[in-house]
Formats: structure tokens, sequence, C-alpha cells
């Protein structure tokens, strides 16, 4: 109990800073792993590997229902870039199913609703703008104080997963009417149209792309793109294939991605094993909060209940000790 305690007051000093030392982070007073039985860990582990090797493990005639439990599921956390205390991210209603753009910050421990209706992928840029994929599929950007609504795509289809660039002068999205990726200026004018096998995509450097791809069947290669001379270099290869859009995020030097099974750092070219993706233990949108912790969007599934036709599921954020990794999750107020 004594590394509870100075886990606790750790996180409280060093993550909100002076503003608000003498709060603490909400956060649950157990690891959140803990909340995984062992006997769920293992039979999760063999889920995962049966599905790698293609064998059936769902037994139910249809695809199972996903029932989430709790008030509201939270999606997308995307931190804000000029203030480590505050990130945004999206609050699914589940008795409704309604979504919308919400903040949190750490100093006040209060949530503000920016926006109503929006989909997915908030991204948070310099310069307080919060881009987002909303009603029919279209870009929208908003100020992070709720001000200035506006609406950046008109196509007749989806506009995947827009990134700021450092500077928030330019964002990179995926336009599936043009089967290509574009970057526009901050207001929205298209500058550049190219076409990479990109599966998640970010900003390395003013002016070049980090990118996921999958090599044959089993790997997953990490490369940056220049979007100036249109070289591409290769920066790592890891096993594991079935990267989810959206998620490799840069911090100064450190690339965090995630994979279907796995999620991974890359520091001057040294590749580490953050955490291992099961069924019922995931996470997307690893990124660095802090110099010592990560954030994450963490889901818990009970995939021991997968031959039921009913899947329970719990969608939160959670902060994650850089060092120790335990991990822990935000108890954001309802």
């Amino acid at each position: 109990m004594k590394t509870l305690k100075n886990t606790i007051i750790f996180l409280g000093v060093l993550v909100l800073g002076s503003c608000c030392k003498d709060k603490p982070i909400p956060i649950t007073k157990e690891p959140i792993k803990d909340n995984c039985s062992s006997e769920i860990v293992n039979k999760s582990i063999q889920i995962s590997t049966d599905l790698y090797k293609g064998k059936i493990v769902c037994l139910c005639p249809r695809f199972p229902d996903y029932i989430t439990t709790g008030n509201f599921a939270y999606y997308y956390v995307s931190p804000n870039p000029n203030n480590e205390y505050e990130f945004c991210f999206i609050r699914k209603n589940n008795s409704n199913g309604l979504k919308d753009l919400c903040k949190f910050n750490f100093c006040t421990g209060i949530i503000t609703s920016m926006a109503k209706n929006v989909s997915y992928s908030p991204n948070w840029s310099k310069k307080n703008w919060i881009i987002y994929t909303g009603i029919n599929n279209q870009l929208w950007k908003i100020k992070n104080n709720g001000d200035s609504l506006i609406q950046l795509t008109n196509t007749n289809t989806y506009n995947n997963h827009a990134k700021w660039n450092l500077s928030g002068t330019k964002y990179v999205y995926y336009d599936a009417s043009a089967f290509n990726f574009k970057i526009a200026n901050e207001y929205g004018n298209i500058e550049k149209n190219f076409k990479l096998p990109m599966l998640c995509w970010n900003w390395y450097s003013e002016n070049e792309i980090v990118y996921c791809t999958n090599v044959g069947a089993s790997q997953i290669q990490v490369s940056k793109y220049d979007i100036n001379t249109t070289t591409t270099t290769v920066l790592a290869t890891v096993e594991g294939g079935g990267v989810e859009a959206g998620n490799i995020n840069v911090h100064k030097n450190e690339i965090v991605f995630d994979t279907k099974y796995a999620v991974y750092s890359i520091t001057n070219n040294n590749v580490i094993l953050i955490d291992k993706n099961y069924q019922s233990f995931y996470a997307t949108d690893f990124q660095v909060l802090t110099d010592n912790y990560y954030i994450n969007n963490r889901g818990l599934q009970d995939t021991t209940a997968l031959d039921s036709c009913i899947v329970y599921g719990n969608y939160h954020i959670n902060i994650v000790n850089k060092f120790t990794k335990e991990e822990r999750q935000i108890l954001l107020p309802e």
C-alpha cells in the first residue's frame, strides 16, 4: 500500500503542477489491470491466439451484441499541446447513443462540452482549434472554448482522422471520395494530394508525416514521409498486423503507436514494447501526456461471453506511468 500512496502523491504533484498541486488527479485506488482476473486474462490470451491462427472461437450464430456498461463511454483522447493538464475526448451517452466533444482539466476537475453530434477522432492544435469528424462524416473545427464552429469538408462520403501539424497551420486527412490523402491549410484550402498505404498517420515534424503500414501478413512498418521531397524513410518494423487507423502519436522525440496486438514506443530508433492488446483489455490513442506519463483510451471487454451472443464492455481514459507501467483510470465527473 506504500507504493499506492506514493503514486497518488507523485501524480498529484508531477502531473498537475503548481496550479493545483493540492488537488490530486481523481484516479482509481487500485491499478486498472487488477480489475481483470487471471482467469479472464488467460482466456483472452487463448482467444486472441485462436483468432490470430484463424480458429473459430465464437459460437454465436450471428455477430454478438456489444453492450457498454455505465452511463458514459469515453473515446478518442487528444491532449492539449499548450497545456499538459488538459485533454479533449468524445463522450458517448449510453442511454441514447449521442456523442459530444468534451475537454477535461486536471486543475479544475471540470468537464466542458464543446460540441454536439460529433463522430470520432478529435485532434487539438497548437492554435487551440480542435478538428474532428462530425455530422455526415465531414470535417469540422471548433475553438477550444466552444466558439466558431466551422465545416471544413463537403463530400458525399467520410473524411478520416485529421491531424494538425506541430504549428497548427495545416492538417492531413484521408478523403474517401477521392481515395487519397489530402493536406489542407488551417482554413481548409487543399495544398497537396498524395497516395500512400497509410493505415494510421500523424505529423513527425512540420513537413514530415509518420505512418504505419502492413508488410506482408504479419508485420507493421513505421515510416516517415517528407511532403516536400516525397521521399520515404523506414523507422522500424514490428510483428503483428491489423493496425487501427489513427493510432500513432509523436511527442518530442518519441513515437507511440498501437497494433492489433500490442503498443510500442520508438525513441532514437529503439523500439520498446509498452503493452499487449488482448480482446478483453486493449488500448487505443496511446500517447505521451508528460515526460513521465502516458494517457490512453482503454477498453475492458468480457471476451469469455463471446459464445453467448452478448459481450459487455467499458471504455474509459487511463493514465500510465512510463517507467513502472502502472495504469489507473481517470475518474471523470458525470
